[in-house]
């Protein structure tokens, strides 16, 4: 008897934590980005033209980087880090104007087709596999751009140690240029999509829209 009730105590311990939430933030040891069929599926889900769940699409891609160049935000000659790049849908936009890209994402499989496509176009792109946070440059860059707000992802002193990295990449006049998604605006709007434009230079900031 007294084994049936220890395997039920168990048994009931393992439910109860399997449906407990976890804290914020919470980090897992699972290799998300580099399990063989997620990063297969999370790929397809980039290279989709009409998706909006893991690039934006493929028109929005295409007005924002017309947007960057025709404002003149990032320019022929410029060096230009693209944090989390995935499989390089703005980097070779960009790359195409003459701006100097260079790109980092923990996914091999996104890195490698990003490597790919950037030979097969003749583009000079220095593509990275790796995290945000173990970058090392020192005023390197005219700008860092982080698209997809990855950013609200981390916790406070997380991104706080993340934007002393981008702080330290730039430039003494760069311009770190990303997007956001706040419990403010997702009340005010629901969940469709309105994306604004934001950006902070290395010794002030430029806001537009929000």
């Amino acid at each position: 008897m007294a084994k049936i009730e220890k395997h039920f105590q168990t048994l009931f311990e393992c439910m109860a934590d399997s449906i407990k939430r976890p804290t914020l933030f919470e980090k897992d040891m699972f290799l998300f980005w580099d399990d063989p069929y997620i990063s297969k599926s999370l790929l397809a889900a980039h290279l989709n033209p009409e998706f909006d769940g893991a690039s934006r699409k493929l028109a929005t891609i295409k007005k924002t980087v017309n947007y960057l160049i025709k404002n003149s935000l990032l320019k022929q000659g410029d060096t230009v880090l693209d944090l989390g790049c995935g499989p390089g849908l703005y980097s070779n936009r960009f790359c195409q104007f003459g701006i100097n890209m260079t790109g980092i994402d923990l996914s091999k499989r996104s890195i490698e087709y990003a490597q790919r496509k950037a030979k097969e176009q003749g583009l000079k792109i220095e593509y990275i596999q790796g995290s945000f946070f173990d970058i090392n440059y020192d005023g390197m860059f005219d700008s860092v751009l982080q698209v997809y707000g990855e950013i609200c992802t981390f916790p406070n002193e997380e991104r706080d140690r993340l934007l002393r990295i981008i702080h330290k990449a730039l430039k003494t006049d760069g311009l770190f240029i990303f997007d956001v998604s706040t419990r403010e605006l997702r009340k005010r709007e629901g969940l469709k999509n309105r994306w604004r434009f934001l950006a902070f230079r290395k010794t002030y900031c430029i806001r537009t829209g929000i």
